[in-house]
């Protein structure tokens, strides 16, 4: 058994449009869900074993943020290109290929590939991924390898708006 989580950044700030788009920063909004939506991951009944995360501003802030609210190293978070602005196929290229010893993967990323592969692995994830949401998946696979679109089931849904 296998499990996925997938979350998307926190909402980014388009105040300074000198900055390219992996640059842009998490606006107050995304200061302020980012914690909240940690806290609640915290208390989730499976955490990961491997972090990773788009090398881009908000995405990594974000993952940053929930490391800290799990006390996890931020140094343990893998920070990669291939997460940011790809498509399904590729981030599942991605997951099958990059940590075979991991039990349980978050991926901290950006729409549409993140709200597209959660849409893929579990067809009856007709949800969409709003910022800081959070989908965490099962699978019944013994590597990596296998995952595969139509192989998981949802385990949790959360997004900030749920909240208040």
């Amino acid at each position: 058994m296998k499990h996925l989580t997938l979350i998307r950044h926190g909402k980014s700030s388009w105040d300074c449009t000198s900055l390219q788009d992996f640059e842009r920063p998490l606006n107050a909004r995304g200061w302020r869900d980012s914690p909240r939506m940690a806290d609640l991951f915290a208390q989730y009944e499976f955490l990961p074993d491997q972090w990773v995360s788009s090398h881009a501003t908000r995405a990594l802030t974000t993952a940053r943020i929930f490391a800290h609210h799990l006390q996890v190293a931020v140094e343990s978070i893998c920070v990669s290109e291939a997460v940011y602005e790809t498509d399904a196929g590729s981030l599942l290229e991605f997951l099958q290929a990059q940590f075979p010893s991991a039990r349980h993967i978050v991926m901290f990323g950006h729409n549409p590939g993140m709200e597209d592969l959660a849409q893929s692995l579990c067809p009856e994830f007709v949800q969409s991924m709003p910022t800081c949401a959070i989908a965490q998946f099962a699978m019944k696979i013994k590597s990596w390898k296998d995952l595969a679109p139509g192989c998981a089931a949802l385990v949790r849904y959360d997004y900030p708006k749920k909240f208040g």
